[in-house]
């Protein structure tokens, strides 16, 4: 820890996160890039520009609750109150290193910003164990309700919906008991279960405003939208959402995310219309990262350093 900790610090550490940010936003400019020079992604831009921009509003707006998790996670874990700007400005951007290849590009973005800025590795990974559970639990928690009510159905099983849902279910407790257990003691975990289970509101409150911007993309593209059409695009949203985040190694979901979005949805949209809704959603995450990212970079840091302290077993 001390090492890591020492060439964090070092000079080499230092370029090091530089030339990690540097190609985090080429990443980005390469998909925006590719986004637009796609046939689908003009016509979507053209046709349907106001639904994208309502689109990003409300991707913007899951970033709300994305922060103040982080925020409350940290301070749980031990980061000490009164550095939530700085906390801010870590997570908003760190996220950039989603877009990189191993999918944990974000998660060596906030150790690393956290370290430059005297937090303790110790609280900011306990911290990270704690988000990570959160944003499972709550996927796998609206993935359970999605498969429960019969927005989605299992392809070719859809009389398996219930134990597909109870399936989920356990995994939310798992995953919420899993990371209470970075906490050696009964009067530290209790704390940091009421922390985790507000996280997960925060984080089901991001998922929701996703599936939002999707249902808006799908409905611009069809002109219409009905009821079961939401919960429907809702639902394979969340589901698809969390296949792109289970799965390793893929930088932001890519690929995944947009492939099981078309195969839940078959039948129900046009093929043609959901993979130009997904490449639209694709175009609004990017941006709106992107957008974060800038917004990180343009928070100024305290004239003081904040100090971290370490709960204590």
């Amino acid at each position: 820890m001390n090492r890591l900790r020492e060439f964090l610090q070092s000079r080499t550490g230092r370029w090091l996160g530089t030339l990690i940010s540097i190609i985090c936003v080429a990443v980005f400019l390469v998909l925006l890039a590719r986004s637009f020079s796609s046939d689908q992604a003009r016509i979507l831009v053209a046709g349907h520009w106001r639904s994208l921009i309502l689109a990003l509003g409300l991707y913007g707006l899951a970033y709300l609750p994305m922060v103040a998790a982080w925020i409350m996670l940290a301070e749980t874990a031990g980061c000490r109150h009164g550095a939530r700007r700085e906390l801010a400005r870590i997570f908003l951007v760190s996220q950039v290193g989603k877009y990189l290849p191993g999918n944990v590009g974000q998660f060596i973005g906030r150790a690393y910003a956290g370290e430059r800025r005297n937090f303790r590795l110790a609280a900011l990974s306990k911290a990270m164990v704690l988000e990570l559970g959160a944003v499972l639990a709550a996927s796998a928690l609206l993935a359970a309700a999605a498969f429960a009510l019969g927005a989605v159905s299992p392809t070719g099983a859809g009389d398996l919906s219930w134990p597909f849902s109870i399936a989920l279910a356990l995994a939310t407790c798992v995953a919420l008991a899993g990371a209470a257990m970075a906490f050696p003691t009964k009067d530290v975990q209790r704390p940091v279960l009421r922390s985790s289970l507000a996280a997960v509101g925060c984080y089901a409150m991001v998922l929701i405003l996703a599936a939002a911007a999707n249902v808006v993309l799908v409905s611009a593209s069809l002109s219409h939208w009905t009821w079961p059409l939401v919960f429907a695009v809702g639902g394979a949203f969340v589901v698809s959402w969390l296949a792109g985040f289970v799965t390793p190694g893929a930088p932001a979901g890519l690929g995944v995310r947009e492939l099981a979005f078309c195969s839940l949805l078959a039948g129900v949209v046009p093929g043609e219309l959901l993979i130009l809704s997904a490449a639209g959603f694709r175009l609004v995450t990017t941006a709106g990262d992107l957008i974060a990212w800038i917004v990180g970079l343009s928070i100024r840091r305290p004239s003081q350093t904040p100090q971290a302290i370490e709960l204590t077993a």
